[in-house]
């Protein structure tokens, strides 16, 4: 019940609804969302980030380095066998590679909440994710060249 009346699952729908119907939204509503949607990341990072103690991240590290360590290696790992595997050159697995090794997504922290799950956990995964992925990029485009 929780995950159908989550207001993220019930927006993503609303979208999709939207979208299907080939429903166009007025350009003021086009812009003001444009503008939005560019601070939202930011904003989110800010939020996460001024919750967030060393105390916490160790409290919650070998979790957080466990879901770094499948959402940053495992996973772009997998995407490029299943890319070789079906012939695909890297120009054209590039952009589905890098979206695969990017960090833990910031709505992480906000369904944890929504969810009763632990956002302590979902708020240290997504710093130190987020962290790591500086490294982890330079090392997935790295092998590409």
């Amino acid at each position: 019940k929780k995950v159908l009346v989550n207001p993220v699952i019930l927006s993503a729908m609303a979208g999709i609804a939207f979208s299907l119907a080939g429903l166009a939204l007025p350009v003021t509503a086009q812009r003001t969302l444009a503008i939005l949607s560019g601070m939202a990341l930011p904003l989110a990072l800010l939020v996460i980030g001024a919750s967030l103690s060393p105390a916490l991240i160790r409290t919650n590290l070998k979790y957080a380095l466990t879901s770094g360590a499948i959402k940053l290696l495992v996973l772009p790992a997998a995407g490029l066998v299943f890319y070789y595997g079906a012939g695909l050159t890297p120009d054209r697995f590039l952009p589905g590679l890098i979206l695969l090794a990017s960090p833990t997504a910031t709505i992480t922290y906000v369904m944890a909440s929504e969810m009763d799950g632990s956002v302590d956990l979902a708020s240290a995964a997504i710093s130190l994710n987020t962290l790591l992925s500086a490294l982890t990029f330079l090392f997935w485009l790295g092998m590409l060249h």
